[in-house]
């Protein structure tokens, strides 16, 4: 068992990274060219449609103003235990692990043309390009690891050789690549959004007479009945959507 883990060990990590640079590519092209949610929050909002209501409101009644961050941990969490079998099943072949970045790539696309946010075409060229990124960084990298075969992975994986080192090089320049990307698209994507709603001209007016607070009688003194004034730490916003659009104002 310990030796199987050993040879399943580098093509997970593989796969993992692959899924990474895939979901990186597709924020970095959202982020420049700026035309909708990315395939991750379009992936959300399909589950978010998709759910049952029961298990929307535990959700939210557990997380709260935080449930949308926990689905969008949830689902990268999702997309790397994915990505690392796939990396494990390219061992009996690349083009079989290729083949689920294809099937990814195909939700993702579905997922984002829902959006009428973003054009059929463009849903279709960023799930394209994440899921060519994420299919030849996953050839690349599974065959790093020692080939496609069991057999052969099972003999290599075990020594020090130049190839496990060209494999830590490899993998070690693929994360920083998919942190750069991520990071790089998501600042595009909210600095877009906050140029597209024109969020540095809004200044509010100061009130020439601000309101009184509520009387005493405002709130009735019933068992279960919350306040009609909500504390401000108490106060969060529910949406069904993990973005919201910017209205230019």
């Amino acid at each position: 068992m310990r030796t199987q883990l050993r040879t399943w060990a580098r093509p997970a990590l593989a796969g993992v990274l692959a899924a990474g640079l895939a979901l990186g590519a597709s924020e970095l092209v959202t982020g420049i060219f700026a035309s909708g949610p990315s395939l991750l929050v379009a992936v959300g909002n399909l589950v978010i449609d998709l759910i049952p209501q029961p298990i929307e409101t535990f959700g939210i009644a557990l997380f709260g103003e935080h449930d949308k961050l926990a689905l969008v941990i949830t689902i990268v969490i999702a997309v790397a235990a994915l990505g690392a079998g796939l990396g494990v099943v390219s061992l009996r072949g690349v083009w079989i692990g290729q083949l689920g970045f294809v099937a990814f790539g195909l939700l993702g696309a579905f997922a984002s043309a829902r959006s009428p946010l973003t054009s059929f075409e463009f849903a279709v060229l960023t799930a394209a390009i994440a899921s060519a990124t994420g299919g030849y960084a996953l050839g690349a990298l599974v065959r790093l690891a020692g080939g496609e075969t069991p057999a052969r992975v099972s003999t290599t994986l075990s020594t020090h050789t130049p190839a496990r080192r060209a494999f830590l090089r490899a993998s070690a320049a693929a994360a920083v690549i998919m942190l750069g990307t991520a990071g790089a698209g998501r600042i595009l994507i909210e600095r877009s959004k906050a140029l597209a709603a024109n969020l540095g001209d809004l200044v509010l007016p100061r009130p020439e007479t601000p309101a009184a607070p509520p009387s005493a009688g405002a709130s009735p003194d019933v068992p279960g009945l919350d306040p009609i004034v909500t504390p401000n730490p108490d106060f969060y916003r529910v949406d069904t959507a993990i973005t919201i659009p910017l209205v230019d104002l």
